[in-house]
């Protein structure tokens, strides 16, 4: 027998393109003798709960259809399951998300035609998956992540572009909009950094990323250094860094040359701890998922992802 896809298809990604090409690609998929049934999302975290339920009744290969954050759901139904271990669960994407930044390092293709033909000779690849707890109303909660998460500047200038998007106006100009806005009511915050346990210099932060992978934010490349599969997490912390700043470095977001200015440093570790107040965001994949003081670990090769061969 062939493979048989699950497939969970958010309707809303890129401000409703997810519905309008959803036709074109059962042709594509029919046309091709793909086997495959299909789950339309209609809610928050609606991804998360059909990804969990697949593959607690015995799905094994998912296809995302949407963006970074109908995956980021999807990976967090996988590993927060028990019944199944998760290394038996094959990902890929159909990517028709606003920024679709977590398949520019893996390699899934941008055109539907191609990832039809992926779905019939593909590879796998196996990624390090990220995972973050941190304590909401006095009990601790988990979440996964498999691109970028961050703290700081990059979380409150996400949740502004999520806004831009859900008012249809999303893509790199309003991402760029959004950390423009952002920077007009944010101030660098105080928080202790431990990187694999050891205490990083006291001081003020501007931006926090760890990265899985490269790219968020429509291109930009917060963690240039990232391999999604070395078994690290790849630190980006920016330090008190002027307004001015900040928007002459805008076009270096886009090619990872931020990272040579003096306030920016880098590690690479398995663990890090970040104390702050609660008024510190936290993002992951780009979906702002809650505040205050959070650890962040690595899950090496977890994740199972097709992509062409």
């Amino acid at each position: 027998m062939g493979i048989h896809w699950s497939i969970i298809r958010n309707p809303q990604a890129c401000s409703g393109k997810g519905a309008k090409l959803w036709p074109k690609i059962e042709t594509l998929l029919k046309a091709a003798g793909v086997s495959y049934s299909e789950m339309e999302t209609s809610r928050p975290l609606h991804a998360f709960e059909m990804a969990r339920d697949l593959v607690r009744t015995g799905s094994t290969h998912i296809i995302a259809v949407g963006g970074d954050g109908t995956v980021n759901e999807v990976v967090n139904g996988i590993f927060s399951q028990s019944e199944h271990n998760p290394a038996n669960i094959v990902l890929t994407q159909f990517p028709i998300g606003t920024g679709n930044d977590w398949r520019r390092t893996v390699g899934i293709p941008t055109k539907l035609e191609a990832c039809v033909q992926m779905l019939q000779d593909f590879k796998e690849i196996k990624q390090d998956v990220g995972r973050v707890t941190w304590a909401n109303k006095q009990q601790e909660e988990t979440r996964y992540f498999a691109n970028v998460a961050g703290m700081g500047f990059e979380a409150l200038a996400g949740q502004k572009a999520n806004a831009q998007k859900a008012a249809g106006k999303g893509g790199i100009m309003g991402y760029v909009s959004a950390l423009i806005a952002t920077l007009r009511q944010f101030d660098s915050l105080e928080a202790e950094i431990f990187v694999d346990g050891k205490p990083l210099p006291k001081g003020e932060i501007f931006s926090l990323s760890v990265g899985i992978c490269k790219f968020n934010g429509g291109g930009m490349m917060p963690c240039p250094k990232a391999i999604y599969d070395d078994g690290l997490l790849d630190l980006t912390l920016i330090r008190d860094l002027s307004k001015a700043a900040v928007v002459a470095n805008i076009p270096r977001l886009f090619n990872g040359k931020f990272v040579k200015h003096p306030a920016v440093f880098q590690y690479q570790c398995k663990t890090i701890e970040v104390r702050t107040g609660l008024t510190n965001l936290l993002e992951t994949d780009g979906e702002v998922i809650g505040q205050g003081s959070s650890t962040f670990s690595i899950i090496p090769k977890a994740l199972r992802v097709a992509i062409p061969r």
